[in-house]
């Protein structure tokens, strides 16, 4: 042995009396055996997908190729359940691209889907985007026996540099009438007050009929915005611990929101109950990534996208019915 200084010769001798320095060996445990009988993670093999394909305001101003006819709505709707998704989120547009709640239109899309594919899709409807309250839940009440699932915003929140702004008492009357239509109630989190306003408001009192069910919609301008992977994670994070201070059975969808893009579902996908799935699609989002200025350019492909990230982690698309029983639906 080299020479060594007298401190090291101190700590040497100190020492001396160590004289098993591998154990694993002398009891018969070899590494592989530790590592064999490792214990798995609790996580799900499957993992849903809903597509929201056209929302209420991105327009072909923002991406030249978002959707408006209800042909081409219905059309990726049907190549995105192909692709993977078990649920689909409607909403649709007029001929110039603006919002509308025209039930003829909605029936030109629901129809043929719920004819050709039956409980293999759950279908979500959207009441909000009306003048009035009874106009916002007319497409609700007119598919009672087809909408599964419907989101309702809990807080007034800025829309990038506009405030939208929802009552106390239109929550209460939207969560009381999709209970009775029989649909489950989807929480909207635009940031964290959002969960304190569903809390006070329809939760505590016991409006709500639990297991709640909820989605993070967070990533665009005003809206829990996000400027790196890190801030997204640690929100995600955040907001998830603090619903389930609330309620510990509760279930979260994540949405595509913002210029986190498929980063946001690679991450979600990683994540474990209460998580079970995500929301993706042309409705909240323009950007394919968060680090290049690539636009989506169908519904379809992201899905496809999504469902190869799922299969190289080995997970892979929930059912409908997989979807319905992680959320409480009979």
């Amino acid at each position: 042995m080299k020479e060594v200084s007298p401190k090291v010769k101190e700590l040497l001798e100190g020492y001396r009396d160590i004289t098993e320095m591998v154990t694993y060996w002398r009891k018969g445990v070899s590494p592989n055996r530790v590592l064999a009988e490792e214990t798995r993670w609790e996580v799900p093999e499957e993992f849903a997908i809903k597509v929201a394909p056209v929302g209420a305001y991105i327009t072909r101003k923002g991406n030249p190729n978002q959707v408006y006819s209800t042909t081409e709505i219905r059309e990726q709707l049907m190549d995105s359940i192909d692709a993977g998704a078990c649920a689909i989120h409607v909403h649709c547009r007029t001929p110039e691209g603006r919002h509308t709640l025209d039930l003829k239109l909605f029936h030109e899309i629901i129809d043929p889907i719920k004819e050709k594919y039956g409980r293999k899709v759950l279908i979500d409807g959207c009441p909000e985007g009306g003048r009035t309250f009874e106009e916002s839940t007319a497409p609700l009440i007119e598919f009672k026996d087809v909408i599964e699932t419907a989101p309702i915003t809990c807080a007034a929140v800025w829309w990038a540099d506009s405030l939208t702004a929802v009552t106390e008492e239109s929550v209460i009357g939207h969560v009381k009438i999709m209970q009775e239509l029989g649909q489950k109630p989807e929480l909207v989190v635009h940031d964290a007050g959002s969960i304190d306003q569903a809390y006070r408001w329809v939760i505590r009192p016991g409006i709500y009929k639990k297991p709640t069910f909820w989605r993070l919609c967070l990533g665009e301008p005003s809206l829990g915005t996000m400027y790196s992977p890190e801030a997204m994670m640690d929100l995600y994070t955040y907001c998830i611990r603090r619903i389930l201070e609330i309620d510990a059975d509760a279930k979260v969808l994540i949405s595509m929101c913002g210029r986190g893009a498929l980063w946001q579902m690679a991450f979600s996908a990683l994540m474990s109950p209460p998580v079970i799935g995500v929301r993706m699609g042309m409705e909240d989002s323009i950007w394919m990534y968060p680090h290049k200025d690539e636009k989506i350019p169908d519904n379809p492909t992201i899905i496809k996208a999504f469902v190869d990230i799922l299969k190289l982690i080995g997970r892979r698309p929930a059912t409908a019915d997989e979807f319905r029983k992680a959320i409480g639906i009979n």
